[in-house]
């Protein structure tokens, strides 16, 4: 944002971020990656690749043990984060235990380190609730004391002797790996013999009860298996003359047991026994569970009836576990195999359209909707047109891509094609995309699409009006770009996965140059649907299409960034390096007024980067200049309170009021906005507003009528009437552009060139005969100030002399 002002820990960030980039990406350093990210995890002691919390909760331990953690860390500062494209999760429970422990110390993560506990659930109850006695953890045979840790944890609950924590997990833990459900039989209809189930019913959030009756497997379909439903209910609550139990001051304490329903919502009919409630339930979402046998009651039950059945575990801990393997089954990935099977009757046919395009098959890497994520109908279309196309050899594509830069439809891409050779009529297709956005990005994501819906061995024509588009595909196909050239392209991952499906489905393809808006009835047509795409909702390339991409780079988690990530990375340093500066306290007020006035951020940056000497290279007045601009937005001009705070000796430790009003006192603020001052502004407001008028109205791009041009300025809040400091004009006083004031010009001057041209000799005008004049009012005011109260540059000279390190004194006479 600023000139001439380079940062070395920048400049690091940018080049160590390409080599991590580059090593993610790179095919011959896939190993040592895995390698490194494994080994970062293990000396973070997290259960998946470290996020931002568990970043920021880890950063005082300093755990700067390799290469790649000191990188992790330093990307983290600037919001840059990596994302994992393959699964490396640990199993096995659900909240990890560094983000429960208080003051969380390097012994502490090495001694969970080495007793292997990555999880509270490890060290509390099935249901989250309670710490678990460090007798009952003890089973290893732990030697020494207890461990710091856990008496922190033990801090965490409400007492010793309870255990119960304060602030509970915030989920039940999905720890159980192993799934008790009912095995599967290899016949179409069997009767369990005392198989007692529980299911996680989400309609009611509670738990089922039941007892097998019937297990149906029909081919191609899902088990379902008939259960009688059964309630839970308490001995000690529903007949206390049965229980000898005084204790039963909570559920816990109480005694459980299921007996048969007599009637439930969801009750289905049952032919052979009208009388009893029975459900149809899938045999892959029930849980077996375990009674006490008829001997096994216990002891203070009292004559129990023969219908009640009474579980092994408390309906807490079966109520926790159904919603486990619920929650489970709820995350399940999509890359799994599909539960309903394929049909026998049709597996050879359906194999046949497998081989022919294997986006088609649920079972293949290159299955679509491994490929592509986003839109659900659009994602459906694309299945539909690939059954369409599949006995085709030979298409034909007219492809077409726009990029919107204005109105609601900012920095959406549209693109679209059209088949002509499989039928009579064309056949259309059109989809929406973002990130990254650019025109050639949107004519490659016609290209991919084209790819994705043509069978195996079949030939392509693809005819398209970008010539940027044609040359990448030779750049790309012909291998002589290295991987750190190829991640140089905003459109990589486009093209990796267009090589892929061409290699993998042996499609022969072949691009035409078509000239844009020459009469083309197709070209035309597929241009025209490109822009009408912005209707609907986008689609996007899944980061795990690529095989070689290991990690995906991300700004706040927002989305993945890709092309020249060093150059990009700049970018984030300087609003690292910007809203640092904002939070200071002397630009609090731009920050009160950015909420109501945006900023143009480029239009600001490409101002104070300006050269101001005619392009002079080497310039003192050009560095002068370039200097005052940034004081001005730095509130760092030599006020009152500058003053004060250099100098404490020649100046009063008071507030210093301004000398021309006596009213306020004289800060970097108060510039050009002094009561006394007010009504001269307000006329130098209306000559800037009469010289914009004349700068748009003599412009070749010029509307015919300048009443419009009028009208728009005079109603412009830049423009109104200044009473006090809360005005837009704050803003370019201190040299940030607001968004209205390129947003005025543009309604009238149509080319962006044109546009931005106006709006800097424009800002200029008003830096020299607003911002300048009114500097020079209070600095000489001020000025005159000092020398009444003798305070010389030969006095500050001194101080600064005096005050400065040993080896930088300088020899004073007398």
């Amino acid at each position: 944002m600023f000139p001439s002002i380079h940062n070395f820990f920048f400049n690091q960030i940018s080049s160590h971020l390409s080599l991590t980039q580059l090593l993610f990406n790179s095919p011959a350093l896939r190993a040592i990656a895995q390698q490194q990210i494994i080994t970062a995890i293990n000396i973070l002691w997290t259960a998946d690749y470290p996020t931002s919390d568990e970043l920021k909760l880890l950063a005082p331990l300093k755990l700067f043990d390799t290469l790649l953690l000191k990188r992790i860390y330093v990307f983290c500062s600037i919001n840059l984060h990596f994302t994992l494209n393959f699964d490396l999760k640990i199993t096995g429970g659900y909240s990890p235990i560094i983000q429960h422990i208080p003051n969380l110390s390097k012994s502490d993560l090495n001694n969970l380190r080495a007793k292997r506990i990555l999880f509270l659930d490890q060290v509390s109850t099935e249901d989250g609730s309670f710490l678990r006695p460090y007798q009952i953890l003890n089973n290893n045979k732990w030697t020494g004391r207890t461990p710091e840790w856990f008496n922190k944890l033990l801090s965490t609950t409400w007492s010793t002797s309870s255990r119960k924590f304060i602030t509970p997990m915030p989920t039940p833990p999905i720890q159980r790996l192993l799934r008790n459900s009912p095995q599967i039989r290899d016949s179409p209809s069997f009767n369990p013999h005392n198989e007692w189930v529980i299911t996680w019913d989400a309609s009611s959030s509670d738990i089922i009860y039941g007892k097998s009756i019937t297990q149906t497997n029909h081919p191609g379909s899902q088990s379902v298996t008939q259960i009688q439903h059964y309630i839970h209910t308490y001995v000690e609550t529903f007949s206390p003359s049965h229980s000898t139990n005084t204790n039963a001051s909570t559920p816990r304490r109480m005694t459980l047991f299921i007996r048969p329903c007599k009637g439930y919502s969801c009750h289905v009919y049952n032919v052979s026994n009208p009388s009893i409630c029975t459900l149809y339930i899938a045999t892959l979402n029930l849980l077996t569970i375990k009674l006490y046998r008829p001997l096994h009651i216990p002891a203070h039950i009292t004559a129990p009836k023969r219908m009640w059945k009474f579980p092994t575990l408390h309906h807490h801990t079966l109520r926790t576990i159904a919603y486990n393997d619920y929650q489970r089954s709820q995350h399940s990935n999509s890359f799994l195999t599909p539960i309903i099977p394929v049909p026998r009757e049709n597996l050879p046919n359906t194999l046949t359209i497998y081989n022919n395009n294997p986006v088609l098959n649920p079972l293949s890497p290159l299955y679509l909707k491994n490929l592509v994520v986003g839109f659900d109908k659009v994602i459906d279309r694309l299945l539909f047109l690939a059954h369409q196309f599949i006995n085709s050899t030979d298409l034909s594509f007219y492809t077409d891509g726009s990029l919107f830069q204005e109105g609601p439809h900012r920095s959406l891409m549209g693109f679209a094609w059209i088949e002509i050779t499989t039928s009579s009529n064309s056949t259309p297709f059109q989809g929406t995309t973002m990130f990254q956005p650019s025109s050639t990005t949107a004519e490659t994501f016609a290209v991919l699409i084209t790819l994705i819906v043509s069978p195996s061995n079949t030939c392509i024509n693809i005819f398209t009006d970008s010539l940027n588009t044609i040359h990448n595909y030779e750049k790309f196909s012909n291998g002589s770009l290295s991987t750190r050239q190829k991640l140089k392209f905003t459109t990589y991952p486009v093209w990796s996965l267009i090589l892929r499906l061409i290699e993998l489905k042996h499609l022969v393809v072949t691009f035409k140059k078509v000239k844009s808006h020459s009469g083309d009835i197709f070209n035309d047509q597929a241009d025209l649907l490109s822009k009408e795409a912005t209707i609907l909702s986008p689609i996007f390339i899944s980061p795990k299409s690529d095989p070689s991409a290991l990690m995906t780079v991300m700004f706040d988690y927002l989305g993945p960034l890709y092309g020249n990530i060093r150059k990009w990375s700049q970018r984030a340093c300087h609003a690292h390096l910007a809203a640092s500066n904002l939070h200071n306290k002397p630009q609090r007020h731009l920050l009160q007024l950015m909420d109501i006035y945006p900023i143009d951020w480029s239009s600001t940056s490409n101002w104070l980067r300006k050269n101001n000497d005619n392009g002079a290279p080497c310039s003192f007045h050009n560095d002068k200049t370039t200097g005052h601009k940034i004081k001005l937005y730095a509130h760092l001009l030599p006020t009152a309170d500058i003053q004060q705070r250099n100098y404490p000796r020649l100046y009063p430790a008071h507030p210093i009021l301004c000398s021309e009003c006596t009213v306020q006192v004289y800060n970097n603020s108060h510039i050009g906005y002094c009561p006394a001052h007010l009504r001269e502004l307000n006329d130098s407001l209306r000559t800037a507003a009469n010289y914009l008028i004349s700068l748009i109205t003599s412009s070749p791009n010029a509307p015919p009528s300048t009443r419009d041009v009028i009208s728009s300025i005079e109603r412009s809040s830049l423009f109104s009437p200044v009473s006090d400091m809360y005005h837009p004009s704050y803003l370019l006083l201190h040299q940030l552009v607001p968004e209205e004031l390129p947003s005025v010009v543009s309604l009238h001057i149509r080319s962006r060139k044109a546009t931005m041209e106006i709006v800097e000799i424009f800002i200029q005008y008003f830096y020299t005969q607003i911002t300048r004049k009114f500097w020079r009012i209070h600095s000489t005011s001020f000025h005159s100030w000092e020398k009444s109260r003798r305070i010389t540059k030969r006095k500050k000279d001194l101080i600064r002399s005096l005050t400065a390190p040993l080896d930088q004194h300088v020899i004073l006479r007398t």
